[in-house]
């Protein structure tokens, strides 16, 4: 588990490019303001993951055929939760099919999803949070 308190996007953005390093090594903006909406995009890190996983299943199944692992029931297992607190009510929020959002009064939002859902969509953990301002 991973926890961030933070004014600065830039230097979140810089801590998850530590973190969350993916394939192409490229600097990814994982968070950025659009007027009162908080817009969170991916990278290819989660998704790589899940991917990769899930593609070790597939070889798996191929080599020992029914005694094979059952990674897809393992990734579905293995979750994915992030949490976001503000200082000003929640107006909205926009996130992909397969991802969970509870509200948490009107301030807080928590999402979750498993890798099974990452593994197949790239854009599974991008978000949109609308602020009232």
């Amino acid at each position: 588990k991973i926890g961030f308190s933070f004014k600065d996007v830039e230097a979140l953005n810089a801590a998850l490019n530590v973190l969350m390093r993916d394939s192409t090594g490229v600097t990814h903006e994982f968070f950025r303001w659009e007027g009162n909406t908080l817009v969170r995009t991916n990278n290819r890190h989660a998704y790589e993951l899940g991917s990769t996983l899930a593609k070790g299943e597939e070889e798996e199944e191929a080599t020992e055929g029914e005694e094979g692992l059952d990674m897809s029931a393992m990734l579905e297992t293995m979750k994915y939760k992030y949490s976001f607190k503000f200082a000003r009510p929640v107006a909205s929020s926009l996130s992909a099919e397969g991802v969970n959002k509870q509200e948490v009064g009107t301030k807080a939002l928590k999402f979750d999803t498993d890798f099974a859902v990452i593994g197949r969509d790239a854009k599974a953990l991008d978000l949109r949070i609308d602020i009232d301002r």
